[in-house]
């Protein structure tokens, strides 16, 4: 912690990326992906929510979610990267996504997790 940070102003710790590289160019061409929303994305362990970040590209807010989902899962020890997307969401919300544990990791680990994005219109 700095000197100038106190305890309620802890920094946030972002999700270790799994894939560096695609997430740089998605950095760059953020500009480029804007649709006149802003994306945030929610991170939850057993239903205990949180905003993480908040973006302006969905694809780049979608990597985020499934990097931070498979991180999170890595931590506490799961024995391969696996996830379950709600394909009903993605179908109502085209432009964000929402992913969580699946059910044999949840039996291994003991522990969901879940990330997904919302959408909210700038204008």
């Amino acid at each position: 912690m700095s000197p100038s940070t106190t305890n309620d102003e802890l920094p946030r710790q972002y999700p270790k990326c799994l894939n560096p590289e695609a997430r740089r160019e998605l950095v760059a061409n953020q500009q480029r992906d804007q649709t006149g929303y802003l994306y945030h994305l929610w991170t939850a362990r057993d239903y205990e929510k949180n905003v993480l970040r908040t973006y302006i590209s969905p694809k780049l807010a979608k990597h985020d979610a499934l990097c931070w989902l498979i991180s999170q899962q890595n931590k506490v020890g799961a024995s391969r990267e696996s996830y379950w997307e709600h394909s009903q969401y993605a179908d109502d919300h085209p432009r964000c996504c929402y992913y969580c544990t699946d059910d044999t990791l949840f039996d291994e680990l003991g522990v969901t997790f879940f990330a997904w994005t919302t959408e909210k219109h700038l204008y």
